[in-house]
């Protein structure tokens, strides 16, 4: 039995296939794939409940987008591949979007620009086109929750690394944290007025209070 929520997503899905003339068989498939990836047992933020937080964001902002349903296909994608330790996930997440994109019928624009997107949350390079640093808004966007969401995030990241041993891992997750931060103090790390109000300040106040629990010493 689905659980509601599930079955929340599902309609969004379903409306989202609809609205880019995807068919129902195709539709069906996608969804059993997204349940079976994004419930993967070693995962626990980077889960369904992600997805509809990323949605639920996305609604914020998506009169701005430029192509808004390849936005929103993205956003049900870039994570579909979370591999620990990571082999190219947002690589391989895109090329998932591709081929379903073409067995599907999506047009080649709109794919296009969904993969894009997925690239971007990589996080490696400021994207170059609109819709893509709205992607990257919306996936960063739970760095400016207040501090009891954003504590209990960094609590699901340790539980989906927690094979990697610990010196290691606050090494590695204090450089990501303080390249955030310096993107906060430098340029700013929404692109859009609307997250920028919204979460840059309490962004820059849960970096500060997390990276020094990263310190080694």
């Amino acid at each position: 039995m689905q659980t509601p929520k599930k079955i929340e997503l599902w309609l969004e899905w379903k409306r989202l296939c609809e609205e880019l003339g995807i068919g129902v068989a195709h539709m069906q498939i996608g969804f059993q794939n997204f349940c079976r990836h994004y419930g993967e047992a070693h995962r626990a933020y980077h889960t369904l409940a992600h997805i509809r937080d990323c949605l639920e964001q996305f609604a914020l902002v998506r009169h701005l987008c430029e192509n808004p349903l390849a936005v929103e296909l993205a956003i049900w994608f870039h994570d579909i591949i979370y591999d620990i330790p990571p082999r190219e996930n947002e690589v391989r997440s895109g090329q998932r979007l591709l081929d379903f994109a073409q067995e599907a019928g999506v047009s080649a624009v709109t794919a296009i620009v969904a993969h894009k997107c997925v690239l971007a949350t990589a996080h490696a390079y400021t994207p170059g086109f609109l819709d893509a640093r709205i992607m990257v808004d919306v996936d960063l966007s739970i760095l400016g929750r207040d501090w009891d969401v954003y504590e209990t995030y960094t609590t699901q990241i340790r539980q989906e690394y927690k094979l990697v041993p610990d010196i290691l891992y606050r090494y590695k997750r204090k450089q990501i944290m303080e390249k955030f931060l310096q993107s906060v103090c430098e340029k700013g790390l929404y692109h859009t007025d609307v997250f920028r109000t919204l979460y840059e300040a309490q962004a820059k106040q849960n970096l500060e209070r997390e990276i020094p629990t990263l310190s080694l010493f």
